[in-house]
């Protein structure tokens, strides 16, 4: 965003719930697994509660290894990296719009690569 956003502590806590003030403002979080985000399958995009800014669109989460999900130990490698699942992730997708109510329809197309080798990345 390019306008900062000024409020004291007060309106803050009058705009935010409890849960979000206390992630947004105190810096904290939720339990693991918790939360009613946890398990949400809804299409849509994920925004700040301060701000409004677009943080991601749900339908990247279905990438297990995307938004972050590398940094926990069921999707890392045993030396910590990233893991890879091209089995399972190796195409080029888009998400299909059918109308409210009704689920989307995942549309894909899989990735061949003929002169590289995929591999995994190492941060060290």
């Amino acid at each position: 965003m390019s306008d900062k956003i000024e409020k004291n502590e007060s309106e803050w806590r009058a705009e935010l719930s409890p849960e979000q003030y206390h992630v947004c403002r105190e810096h904290g979080t939720e339990p693991a697994f918790a939360g009613k985000y946890h398990a949400y399958k809804e299409k849509g995009v994920y925004k700040c509660s301060c701000c409004s800014a677009e943080l991601f669109a749900s339908d990247a989460l279905h990438r297990e290894e995307s938004c972050g999900g590398h940094f926990r130990e069921e999707f890392q490698t045993p030396e910590g990296e990233a893991l890879r699942r091209d089995d399972e992730f190796a195409y080029a997708a888009a998400w299909e719009f059918n109308e409210v109510g009704k689920a989307s329809t995942l549309h894909k197309e899989q990735l061949t690569f003929d002169y590289v080798k995929l591999a995994t990345r190492s941060y060290k």
